[in-house]
């Protein structure tokens, strides 16, 4: 029979043998208590006693009621268990049908497509396997491809734990879904405290299985490329391959390596940290995207770059920022190479520009490699002659750190259909913002059509304006000045038969960390045109060593 609460007479818990003693109990207050809460008396000796002999039967009740709670809070723990129990045993992931549950783990690996660490056994798909002999089975037996794509990161010496890597790999490759879909991994390797051992035993075990490659990613040092020819003549399916060597300068320019001559179905292709190091012989019949970031140039890469583009039919982005090396004599080719498909294309060096015609580019960036700091003198004129020579509509431009001259106008004069227009520059001198000043100066004239209605005859369709300074020491930034926010303003103008600017964007580091002849009316004018729904970023920073300023414009 349930018990009852002495004071309240309400029941306790069933079945229980907790009771709630002294529910909502009087505690008779001594009559002096409230007068000397109210002010600073000291209490008499009588009082004191009186006083403690209340605290007393107070603390002894306070004492019970934590007993009370304690139970209740033990009570309540068990009683939880029991109820997880219950709501384990009825959850309607018990109930999924395999074939519901085989669709949600695919749809979870097609809407995150990201490489899973084929190491951490802590990790997804690992951890689906761990659930109950459903998710198991849907793990390994119905959707073989969520092992498909993998991060195969090598520890190095000081991460090593007691594990068979090369155990845990083959257990991997043998779930992932080859049959149908091919692999798909990055593996990453360390330049330095690698263990061999373990590097070498992945990497053997991988390329024992390179019939399956479908797409391959390898960061790996120089020394482990030569390993890579054991694939030479298996790859039939490899549709993507992107290398990156982890060397800080890789040298081995006299050298070639041919395993990807022999891959009939080679759609993608990036290398990345080349340096001055080997060329890799492709088969292009299919190539659409050729990256390389390699800086230095002789005639022989020279060569070997135009024959990518002559022998890729369906190639339609290509980049690369070689430049010749030193003051070595190289000669355009002769007749132009023309590619009628090629769409994206970044270059710097002015004989590999002169040497082609593009005539469907709609994307083109003029960009040294990472490891120099600016695009040859003659890059902008051989851009030029580029453009000139393919006739093509560009929509995007971006000039990435070269040194600003009088071949910028013109060739902005023979792009009217560009949309974009980026300049990243990294040195910053009095001619960068001349030419810039000419381009605001021009983007802002508007000339009557043959209705008499203004137009924009520089740059028409122009939607973004991006510029980005990272490195001004000694000169101040002067074409953010009341010329550059009239243009933006007109513009911005909702005039129906002119494309508006949708994006402004100008990031400068300036000594001063201030574009100085931006005027407070100049800003109101760009904060309305922002709070009218413009794209408009406007920043400055201080130089390094400068100190921290930094302004917020827009």
């Amino acid at each position: 029979m349930p018990m009852l609460c002495e004071q309240c007479s309400n029941l306790a818990l069933p079945n229980s043998s907790t009771v709630i003693y002294h529910c909502d109990k009087e505690f008779a207050l001594p009559p002096f208590l409230p007068s000397l809460l109210r002010n600073s008396d000291l209490p008499s000796s009588s009082d004191v006693r009186s006083l403690n002999a209340h605290q007393a039967e107070v603390r002894a009740s306070l004492a019970e009621v934590n007993a009370a709670i304690a139970k209740l809070e033990a009570e309540h723990a068990r009683i939880q268990e029991i109820s997880s129990q219950y709501d384990t045993v009825l959850s309607p992931a018990r109930r999924v049908p395999l074939e519901i549950l085989t669709e949600i783990f695919l749809y979870t690996v097609e809407t995150n497509p990201s490489f899973y660490h084929a190491f951490d056994l802590a990790t997804e798909p690992w951890s689906l396997t761990q659930v109950c002999r459903t998710w198991r089975a849907a793990a390994l037996n119905f959707c073989p491809s969520i092992w498909n794509s993998m991060n195969i990161h090598t520890p190095k010496l000081g991460e090593m734990v007691k594990r068979d890597y090369s155990s845990i790999l083959n257990t991997v490759l043998d779930r992932a879904n080859h049959k149908s879909e091919g692999y798909v991994f990055h593996l990453c390797v360390s330049e330095t405290e690698a263990d061999d051992a373990v590097t070498n035993g992945v990497l053997d075990l991988l390329l024992q299985r390179s019939r399956n490659w479908d797409d391959a990613r390898l960061s790996i040092p120089m020394t482990m490329l030569p390993a890579l020819s054991a694939a030479t003549g298996k790859l039939d399916i490899l549709t993507c391959c992107h290398i990156y060597l982890a060397d800080i300068w890789p040298q081995a320019h006299d050298r070639e390596f041919n395993f990807l001559s022999a891959a009939p179905n080679l759609r993608e292709v990036v290398l990345k940290g080349f340096g001055d190091g080997p060329l890799l012989r492709l088969q292009t019949s299919k190539l659409i995207v050729y990256i390389d970031d390699r800086q230095i140039c002789r005639q022989d890469v020279h060569d070997y770059f135009l024959s990518i583009v002559q022998t890729a039919p369906f190639l339609l982005i290509f980049r690369t920022n070689y430049r010749k090396e030193g003051l070595g004599m190289m000669a355009p080719a002769q007749p132009r190479i023309i590619h009628p498909g090629i769409r994206e294309f970044t270059a710097c060096e002015d004989v590999l520009l002169e040497s082609v015609e593009f005539p469907a580019l709609r994307s083109f960036e003029l960009a040294p490699s990472p490891g120099a700091f600016t695009c040859p003198r003659d890059a902008l004129s051989a851009l030029h002659t580029s453009i000139e020579n393919s006739r093509c509509w560009l929509h995007r431009l971006k000039i990435t750190n070269a040194l600003l001259n009088e071949f910028v106008v013109p060739i902005l004069e023979m792009t009217p259909r560009l949309v974009q227009l980026r300049f990243s520059l990294g040195l910053w001198i009095r001619d960068n913002d001349s030419v810039l000043k000419e381009i605001v100066m021009r983007m802002g004239e508007l000339t009557p059509d043959n209705q008499g209605t203004p137009q924009f005859n520089f740059l028409p369709m122009l939607s973004v304006l991006e510029v980005t300074i990272s490195d001004s020491m000694n000169e101040e930034v002067g074409f953010v000045d009341d010329a550059f926010v009239a243009m933006i303003k007109a513009r911005w103008d909702p005039s129906p038969k002119r494309i508006k600017l949708s994006k402004v964007a100008i990031k400068a580091v300036t000594p001063s960390a201030k574009f100085k002849k931006l005027s407070d009316e100049g800003i109101r004018v760009l904060k309305d045109c922002k709070a009218e729904g413009l794209q408009i970023d406007i920043k400055a920073t201080a130089a390094s060593g400068q100190g921290d300023k930094y302004i917020h414009y827009v």
